[in-house]
């Protein structure tokens, strides 16, 4: 006969729960237009924008002006919508606690709007685009709160490398890398046989024939790309939203009332995922 024991409880497979429906900064953007409470801070924030613009309509012209004129920075176009991107990705975590950032906000567009006061005598547009990537993040911290800025910090920083450096700063970088360029090259074909004198970024082959290394073939591009990569991939798990949720289907033990014994609580007890 058999012998059945009461305070077993028999595994059973809990329902998997469904997705969370995918939140796109378009669905966040016409939710808020629709709530009439978010309406107003809607309308106000794209005025603050527009007037934003026209403050550092200066720099937003530098920006287009070295896009397209220097191939160094041809990549330009490309990073706010990569901004975009990671800001997307961000979004999908989930909404975000709003808290007040007037204090931070104001800081941070007060230290704008001096960065862009002391263009106008001193005409650096450098220090302008930056004053104008810091004001964004004002702005943004200003409407949201700093608990926004610090989950989507990321999404501001990574518009950095769509400034255009000075040609002074741009020089003292690749020359560095034009000599290192120039004794790595003619290091291999001294080592193939071929017999190299390299005075600077000016290599001599036999015969008089003479090569050099210009700017435009330092590396400066590739290490921006590679800076770029190694910020959006060296993140911590979750920083831009990179890594998603895991849906898969969980197993757990329950027990019933019937079934319950000393060993059993009120919740589920177990819970095994499947691999």
């Amino acid at each position: 006969m058999a012998v059945t024991n009461d305070d077993a409880c028999p595994p059973t497979a809990s329902p998997v729960p469904p997705p969370r429906p995918s939140l796109t900064l378009l669905v966040l953007f016409s939710q808020a237009v629709r709530d009439p409470a978010q309406r107003v801070t809607v309308i106000g924030g794209l005025i603050c924008l527009t007037l934003f613009g026209i403050l550092f309509w200066d720099n937003l012209w530098h920006f287009y002006y070295a896009w397209t004129t220097d191939d160094n920075y041809s990549h330009g176009f490309l990073v706010p919508l990569l901004s975009l991107y990671f800001a997307s990705q961000v979004v999908r975590r989930g909404p975000v606690e709003i808290r007040s950032g007037v204090m931070s906000g104001g800081i941070l567009l007060g230290l704008a709007l001096l960065g862009r006061l002391i263009t106008i005598p001193l005409p650096i547009p450098f220090l302008g685009d930056l004053a104008l990537l810091v004001g964004l993040a004002g702005m943004f911290t200003l409407i949201l709160g700093t608990k926004a800025l610090s989950r989507y910090w990321f999404v501001f920083f990574f518009l950095v490398f769509m400034v255009p450096l000075p040609i002074a700063m741009y020089s003292r970088i690749a020359s560095p890398l034009q000599l290192l360029a120039s004794r790595v090259a003619s290091t291999v074909m001294n080592a193939t046989g071929v017999p190299v004198l390299c005075e600077g970024n000016r290599m001599t082959l036999p015969g008089g024939v003479q090569m050099f290394v210009a700017e435009a073939c330092s590396g400066m591009r590739q290490m921006t790309g590679f800076l770029a990569l190694t910020r959006g991939r060296g993140l911590p798990d979750g920083a831009t939203g990179l890594v998603q949720d895991d849906h898969r289907p969980r197993r757990t033990a329950n027990c019933s009332d019937r079934e319950r014994g000393p060993h059993c609580s009120d919740r589920l007890y177990h819970a095994l995922c499947q691999s």
